[in-house]
């Protein structure tokens, strides 16, 4: 089996005198047998070479003697030849964990083409219904630590999909799901936090003309001068919103093993929270990666700010990161049917003094810039249609909210999602959909972090030790 480089890996611990692994496969039509864990060249009732890697801590056992460096071991029985198992571990301090192919040339097996194949354990499987269960060929009862590739690597691990973590997670979405209900039961105002960083983590890095990341969570990265959430517009982003993503990670990596990337938890529990909050449901594309540093200060600068008032700026902004379609503006801007704003945000409309609405305004902001003001003041806490309904009555909060009623683009839009919440909610979902999978030079840049709040190379966890990882010891 080719890899590609920097696959994500499941580690899983194993006896493999005791114990035997099962996956889901599917039969495409080229007879190779495709997990979400790798791709195998296989028949059933034939042997099948697992890899052996780990991202950040590899161990590589063979039976013979003299490290992994060496030849041999590789054929034949593979660790089964009843030698002690010897063993490179790397244990990197920088930012890069090494590639399919680093580890493949440390470990020998290069066939000399080019193409470098990690050390090989020898099994044999018998695939029915569609599951393989992988059983030792020769076993001494040894503990060996089995990484399994979860991901396609190389090309095919640059697409999204629905069911990306199908087999490598299949509790992910009832495990965010029911931890987004629980935490909105408790506080509804955590449906508006959720969007609201889910939209400044994609939208500033989804400029389609450079080489940028889109939803990769850099939006979560605590620490240091360059972090996003002490940049302007971020500063107000919801600290709770943010420990929910944290809290729901851990939930999954727990089930899982770190299989599940921060951004995509993200991208879930945000439309989670929709639904929880009477919006609709749509299918999530995953399969994205933690970005390994956060965005620059000049692309989160470019987030559109709630004072813009021409229209056709807006609909530029939002072209130039591949919403190039009115509706998406209008449609994603109705995510302000939840949540709440500080006076400050809007005190040039509350200036205005030219109509009723903006008088009111004023009133609640007189004696507070930091009063918080509901952006729907019709339905505050649901997630309906009734922001645009007040838009058709002059009663919008910001500035590029009453924009949008006054564009001869984007009234038309605004009244006929007042009308018809059906509409609203059908390009909302398409819009979200469209902002989760703006295009991305190379979807295998990144990591799976196993913090949202630091890269993994900021705290790396030993692997004999980690306590995440320890699901896998008794599996």
């Amino acid at each position: 089996m080719a890899i590609g480089h920097n696959c994500h890996l499941m580690p899983f611990h194993n006896d493999l005198a005791t114990h035997s692994m099962t996956m889901v496969l599917q039969e495409n039509k080229k007879k190779k047998y495709r997990s979400s864990m790798g791709t195998w060249k296989a028949k059933p009732e034939e042997e099948i070479w697992l890899t052996g890697e780990r991202r950040e801590v590899y161990s590589c056992f063979h039976g013979a003697a003299g490290g992994c460096s060496g030849s041999g071991g590789g054929g034949g029985d593979g660790g089964g030849s009843g030698q002690t198992a010897s063993a490179w571990r790397w244990r990197g301090q920088s930012s890069a964990a090494p590639s399919c192919d680093a580890v493949a040339s440390a470990c020998g097996d290069d066939d000399g083409t080019g193409t470098a194949y990690p050390k090989r354990i020898r099994v044999r499987a018998s695939i029915r219904y569609g599951y393989v269960t992988f059983v030792p060929y020769q076993a001494h009862g040894m503990k060996l630590a089995i990484c399994l590739c979860y991901e396609y690597c190389a090309s095919a691990a640059a697409e999204l999909s629905v069911d990306f973590h199908a087999a490598s997670c299949p509790q992910l979405e009832s495990i965010v799901r029911s931890s987004v209900q629980a935490a909105l039961q408790q506080e509804i105002a955590l449906a508006a936090g959720l969007l609201r960083i889910f939209f400044h983590d994609c939208f500033p890095q989804a400029r389609t003309q450079e080489h940028l990341h889109g939803c990769d969570a850099s939006v979560y990265l605590r620490g240091g001068s360059n972090s996003e959430q002490g940049m302007g517009p971020n500063l107000t982003l919801q600290p709770r919103a943010l420990q929910l993503v944290e809290d729901i990670r851990a939930k999954v990596h727990a089930a899982c093993g770190p299989t599940v990337s921060c951004a995509d938890i993200s991208a879930l529990a945000t439309r989670d929270a929709v639904v929880v909050s009477g919006g609709p449901s749509y299918a999530v594309p995953l399969g994205q990666k933690d970005s390994l540093a956060p965005a620059s200060l000049d692309l989160v600068g470019d987030l559109p700010g709630p004072g813009t008032s021409r229209v056709q700026d807006l609909i530029d902004l939002f072209a130039s990161r591949g919403l190039r379609d009115a509706a998406d503006l209008v449609a994603l801007s109705g995510g302000h049917t939840v949540g709440r704003t500080r006076c400050a945000f809007f005190d040039d409309r509350a200036r205005r003094q030219d109509d009723t609405f903006s008088k009111k305004l004023a009133l609640n902001c007189t004696k507070d810039p930091n009063r918080l003001q509901n952006l729907d003041v019709i339905t505050p806490d649901a997630f309906d249609n009734a922001y645009y309904i007040a838009l058709t009555h002059n009663q919008g909060v910001f500035t590029s909210d009453m924009a949008l009623i006054k564009d001869r683009i984007t009234a038309p839009i605004v009244r006929q999602f007042a009308t018809d919440k059906a509409a609203f909610f059908t390009q909302f979902a398409k819009s979200m959909v469209k902002l989760s999978n703006v295009p991305r030079t190379d979807r295998n840049v990144g990591e799976i972090r196993r913090s949202c709040f630091r890269t993994n190379s900021q705290s790396l966890v030993d692997f004999a030790t980690s306590d995440e990882e320890g699901f896998a010891a008794s599996a």
